[in-house]
């Protein structure tokens, strides 16, 4: 009886240590889970038809308008419709410094307003915020799906059972003993078995997938850690990764025969269907405002020889009275074609020009100035003829070099994707730190493009913006979405902030390294353990003391990827 005890033993102890030290890393989780979703305000209150109405945070539908006042705590994610807040955002992105939000800005739910009163626009449900799949990703089970790394737990488990086998044989055909074979056999497997891999592997992705949502990062999974790991190539989006904000509209040009006005007014007609960046930046600088100096109304002719009535003032153009678009066309990542007035209107790039039969060739030189300095530009064309550019100047993100040298020192090569010119590429990418380009390649074409660069045998990451870059984050071997919606990126960076990227780039790789080094460990107790116990050197006590000595030695490598990570990024 005591030698069936002391067997039970032997197996019983290391399983019930990685049991109990699994639920230690999941017990982390779950209270980090629990801590975020305390943050979820039980009251919300909405205007419904004029009236204000308070009900349960969990009530709120997605497009309801929410009233939240000074100190309290936003119940959904949205956009800010009226009024300014500042908002402490710690708890969620770990940014200690509060950031101001106006009209127009996003906001979290679980963050706390400590500025004025707002009205929020509800993008989304209780149950579809950003916090509750944070929640979500940190009960959820840390078991990985990661092909290599289940390849490896299964090589060693099944070299464990077929040494148990092999040394079973030697010992029966030595002793023709049985039972002595047995008994030997079941040592060997004690002392060789890798009971601990599996539950270290939870371990290092619970303690990864911590980390990182607590610097307001978003993995869909913890395999998307194992695989940001193996990135080597990373395109950045030009308006999607690297632009702080809109883009602004700096130059009009407009060929003989046509009025800078004329072009502003009818661009922006034919554009007020776009959800394009340039085409709000054109909008916001065309828009009627308020400024300084007389305003009067003035009629202008226009080149077909017709007349248009525009605002004007004595800072110049700031707003027109043209007819609303029609006919409007949108080719992704090319431009718009439309009726604007009776005339048919094309902004966009000299490729939609030529596809709709006009000669781009008198806008080349004005289009090679504004390139050369990085601008954005959009060719105009009315009524069949070429007839100016309209260029757009993007600001870049802070840390964008910072960034960039950051990954070329961890061995990632960094390229520009943009739909543009590779002279205006070229030029936007040097001012950002980035000596590779990928241009003319539109949204919409993006895939293929990526395609490409994959098939050189590159391990491939996007960086753009989760709404209109959907396309490319879904092609990419890891896509980081900034800003817009998290669905199909496999990373999300709740902030946008690029210096994130190498963080997260970081935590990965050391968690696969923890995970590599859980199984050389596992291996040298295995191979060591196994050879003695076919030797006859280890009984099963001395058995299960080794095999409760590899699993807390796995366990605590495992481990060190908390004492590794990174310094927070968000509170530089």
């Amino acid at each position: 009886m005591t030698r069936v005890l002391l067997r039970l033993a032997a197996v019983a102890a290391p399983v019930l240590l990685c049991a109990f030290l699994s639920r230690i890393s999941r017990g982390r989780s779950a209270a980090s889970a629990r801590r975020l979703l305390a943050l979820f305000p039980e009251k919300a209150r909405v205007r419904r038809d004029g009236a204000e109405y308070v009900i349960p945070s969990g009530g709120v539908a997605a497009g309801e308008i929410v009233l939240v006042g000074l100190n309290e705590r936003i119940p959904v994610d949205g956009e800010i419709l009226d009024g300014s807040a500042i908002v402490d955002e710690q708890a969620l992105t770990g940014a200690e410094d509060p950031v101001r939000k106006i009209a127009g800005d996003t906001v979290f739910a679980g963050t706390l307003n400590i500025g004025g009163p707002v009205e929020i626009f509800a993008r989304k449900t209780s149950s579809a915020t950003v916090l509750k799949q944070i929640a979500d990703l940190l009960r959820s089970s840390g078991k990985s799906r990661d092909t290599a790394l289940r390849r490896a737990r299964e090589l060693l488990g099944r070299a464990a059972v077929l040494f148990t086998v092999g040394a079973f044989a030697v010992l029966w055909l030595a002793s023709q003993d049985v039972l002595f074979a047995l008994e030997r056999a079941f040592i060997v497997f004690v002392a060789s078995f890798p009971f601990s891999l599996a539950a270290a592997a939870r371990s290092a992705l619970d303690a990864a997938a911590r980390k990182a949502t607590a610097a307001g990062v978003l993995p869909k999974s913890r395999d998307a850690l194992i695989k940001a790991a193996r990135i080597d190539t990373l395109l950045l989006g030009r308006t999607g990764a690297l632009a702080d904000g809109a883009p602004e509209v700096t130059d009009v040009a407009a060929l003989p025969g046509f009025f800078e006005e004329e072009l502003l007014t009818f661009s922006a007609a034919a554009l007020g269907g776009s959800k394009h960046p340039f085409a709000a930046a054109l909008l916001a600088y065309t828009q009627p405002r308020v400024v300084a100096g007389e305003v009067r109304e003035d009629i202008v002719r226009h080149s077909d020889g017709e007349y248009v009535s525009l605002r004007v003032s004595r800072h110049g153009f700031i707003g027109s009275q043209a007819p609303p678009a029609e006919r409007f066309v949108e080719a992704e990542g090319q431009g718009v074609c439309a009726v604007v007035g009776g005339r048919a209107v094309i902004v966009g790039t000299p490729a939609l020009l030529k596809a709709n039969g006009v000669d781009a060739g008198p806008l080349r030189r004005m289009c090679g100035t504004f390139e050369d300095e990085g601008k954005m530009v959009s060719l105009v064309a009315i009524n069949g003829r070429a007839a100016g550019v309209i260029a757009a100047r993007l600001n870049i993100k802070p840390y964008a070099s910072e960034t960039a040298g950051k990954l070329t020192e961890a061995g990632v090569s960094c390229y520009l994707l943009t739909g543009g010119s590779a002279r205006a590429a070229k030029a936007f990418s040097a001012t950002a730190g980035i000596l590779g380009v990928l241009a003319d390649v539109p949204r919409g074409k993006r895939a293929g493009g990526i395609a490409r660069t994959k098939a050189q045998g590159r391990e491939v990451a996007v960086a753009g913006n989760g709404a209109r870059d959907v396309e490319a984050l879904g092609a990419a071997d890891v896509g980081f979405a900034m800003g817009g919606s998290p669905a199909r990126s496999d990373i999300y960076l709740i902030t946008g902030d690029l210096r994130l990227i190498p963080a997260v780039i970081e935590l990965a790789r050391r968690v696969v390294r923890s995970l590599k080094r859980s199984i050389v460990v596992s291996g040298i107790f295995a191979v060591t353990g196994g050879a003695l116990a076919a030797a006859g050197r280890l009984d099963v006590r001395a058995a299960g003391v080794i095999a409760v000595c590899q699993v807390a030695a796995v366990m605590l490598s495992s481990g060190r990827t908390r004492v590794l990570f990174p310094a927070d990024v968000n509170n530089d």
